[in-house]
């Protein structure tokens, strides 16, 4: 039987009558024959589910295992003893994903025999050496299904711990696929399996949370190329109060510089760009709020003006916009002081407008709305630029504009302060948050009004 698969394999035939062939056979294994031909099946599909380049190797040499080791139990519980699998995974250099979704079929078919914990020993031993030596997303993602599927198989005590931040790491060195929308979708696919793993360690290991944020803050703040924006698979399993505990925790450190935090900030701000991404928003604007109010003004104008243009072009993909609109609209109703935040993106508005009427769809109809009201608040807010608002105003003509008690209830309640700032009618402007001094509404060409906001702004 072993050679007649081969056989079959070996073909010049299609693919696609291969796998009728093989079909055929497999109707046929539980009919009985020599153990040494049962063997020999064995150890053939183990070389064919190993090959890394055939999809149909592969597919066809679990089959063939499942198939026989269904009808054969005793035979195969003979042939894959604890020092079979030892030699099997002794070469972890040229261990492939087939060869960890080979494991994983074997342990299907010996659930409840006696070598089973012993089976599950020898994969919690090496686990996260694999995936340490490999630092690839796509096979970190088989060894994290077989962990998912056998927890037996998850590393004990301190080297849990190492299994988590060597699965962070290796998100954080994953690259985005440019070639083909088939592989960017495994991509993010296989980055959701290695989250998910994470997300059930910490949920049978609650103490390992905030150490494993450390590791993930480590790596977002250190000098150096910008880890991969697949770390943003991983925000949405943290709670709000994690969230604002740890974007506090981080804002208020005093062995943490500046720099460190402007980097971590605007790689955080980056997750933006992960499709699929859920909770990003809700951690980049807790740490916003929590650098605000630690006071760390500057870094929150050089984030914001560095990072809003890229967040304003994130509007063109359904994918992200909702997470995204969150995230521009606290960065541009925060930034109060100075209308130069706001007039970054300001005359690439009606592009915007018009690509979303064009898609036509909940989203970009939900997005145009949201994206009105915040542009006619930010207008109210910076006024006195007639002629940069004009082709703003005429895209927007069609959807409902805000009263002017909503704008202000709007603008008290995001501005950089401990608390929220007040406006009077008069439209007097507030004391700067930033600590810094010097004209506001850079509208106003009166000099008397200049000199009165330049002493204005002046320290008491």
């Amino acid at each position: 039987m072993d050679q007649i698969l081969k056989g079959i394999v070996a073909s010049d035939h299609p693919e696609s009558v291969k796998k009728s062939l093989i079909q055929q056979l497999v109707s046929k294994a539980a009919n009985e024959i020599p153990e040494e031909q049962c063997v020999s099946i064995f150890e053939m599909s183990s070389l064919w589910m190993s090959d890394g380049n055939s999809e149909f190797l592969s597919d066809s040499g679990k089959l063939v295992l499942s198939s026989w080791g269904k009808h054969h139990r005793d035979v195969f519980q003979r042939f894959f003893t604890e020092d079979y699998l030892v030699r099997f995974l002794d070469d972890a250099d040229k261990l492939t994903i087939g060869s960890v979704n080979y494991v994983r079929t074997a342990f299907d078919l010996l659930q409840h025999t006696p070598q089973i914990f012993s089976l599950y020993t020898i994969i919690r031993h090496r686990a996260t050496s694999w995936i340490n030596i490999k630092a690839d997303i796509d096979f970190s993602a088989a060894v994290c299904r077989l962990l998912i599927d056998y927890n037996h198989c998850w590393p004990v005590g301190d080297h849990l711990i190492q299994t988590c931040f060597a699965l962070v790491n290796c998100l954080s060195k994953t690259e985005l696929p440019k070639s083909s929308k088939q592989e960017l979708k495994s991509c993010i696919r296989n980055a959701g399996t290695i989250a998910a793993l994470l997300n059930r360690i910490w949920t049978k290991n609650q103490n390992f949370i905030f150490t494993v944020l450390t590791e993930l803050f480590k790596i977002i703040s250190a000098p150096g190329p910008n880890p991969s924006v697949a770390l943003g698979s991983i925000a949405q399993f943290f709670s709000p109060e994690v969230i604002d505990t740890a974007t506090n925790m981080v804002a208020r450190s005093p062995t943490v510089s500046d720099d460190n935090l402007s980097l971590a900030l605007s790689r955080m701000i980056s997750w933006l760009s992960w499709p699929g991404g859920k909770r990003v928003d809700q951690w980049i604007i807790c740490f916003l709020r929590a650098l605000a109010i630690a006071g760390k003004h500057s870094i929150l104008i050089q984030v914001t003006l560095e990072k809003l243009p890229q967040v304003f072009s994130r509007l063109l993909f359904p994918m992200v916009r909702e997470s995204t609109m969150a995230v521009l609209s606290h960065m541009l109703l925060s930034f109060q002081h100075s209308p130069q935040a706001f007039h970054l993106i300001v005359e690439h508005v009606p592009d915007l407008v018009k690509t979303l009427k064009k898609e036509d769809s909940v989203s970009s109809q939900s997005c145009l709305q949201t994206l009105t009201e915040l542009v006619h608040c930010l207008m109210y807010r910076h006024s006195g630029f007639p002629e940069l608002y004009g082709p703003v105003l005429d895209c927007l003509q069609d959807f409902h504009k805000p009263s002017e008690a909503m704008i202000k209830k709007w603008l008290t309640q995001t501005a950089w302060a401990a608390q929220a700032i007040h406006m009077n009618l008069a439209r007097v402007t507030p004391k700067s948050e930033t600590g810094r001094t010097g004209l506001v509404n850079l509208g106003n060409t009166c000099y008397m009004n200049s000199i009165i906001q330049a002493l204005y702004m002046l320290d008491e």
